[in-house]
């Protein structure tokens, strides 16, 4: 009877083991994802329409080629 009583315990342990992985899992993964998102920055607003920090940046690195090489200018004059 303790032989079986052991199979018993055993069998629901092992159960209850992938249950408890798979609920922390489905805990975790949000959790994980929600602080991998990083949150894009208002640097202004023109007429209540943001303009935020990728925006500028892609912008900034597409029309940085065409301005003339003696008119180059660095990060921070472009943004002024």
């Amino acid at each position: 009877m303790t032989v079986f009583w052991s199979i018993v315990t055993f069998w629901l342990n092992e159960k209850f083991m992938k249950l408890r992985k798979l609920i922390a899992l489905f805990v975790l993964l949000p959790v994980i994802f929600a602080n991998a998102q990083d949150k894009d920055e208002v640097i202004f607003t023109i007429d209540g329409e943001n303009s935020y920090n990728s925006e500028f940046i892609r912008v900034y690195q597409k029309n940085k080629d065409i301005v003339v090489e003696n008119e180059d200018k660095s990060f921070d004059d472009y943004f002024e």
